[in-house]
């Protein structure tokens, strides 16, 4: 893991309920691949759970939409794999952007 990218959420409020997609500005996916990064994570410790997925796989997958007033990259939850977050395993693999 220590070459990650994690985002802090509460799913219930991050999770666009209609089409079940999660996003990140264009802002942060430019600098996650400046930065080399593998995986993005999208962690919520109020469910201890996180859902993953490889950098590679999300620049395959997102879409660039402009939904609101600035363009975001959508993604299915479908292209996610969901595991348990731990808290203190993770804190050492964080890379902050």
């Amino acid at each position: 893991m220590g070459n990650d990218y994690i985002k802090f959420v509460h799913f219930d409020d991050a999770v666009l309920w209609k089409t079940k997609e999660l996003s990140l500005p264009p802002e942060i996916v430019e600098k996650i691949k400046a930065e080399g990064l593998s995986n993005i994570l999208f962690a919520d410790i109020k469910r201890n759970q996180k859902l993953s997925i490889s950098v590679e796989n999300f620049l395959k997958n997102a879409q660039l939409i402009q939904r609101h007033q600035e363009s975001q990259y959508y993604i299915h939850l479908s292209n996610f794999k969901t595991e348990k977050y731990d808290e203190n395993k993770e804190s050492r693999d964080i890379k902050l952007i």
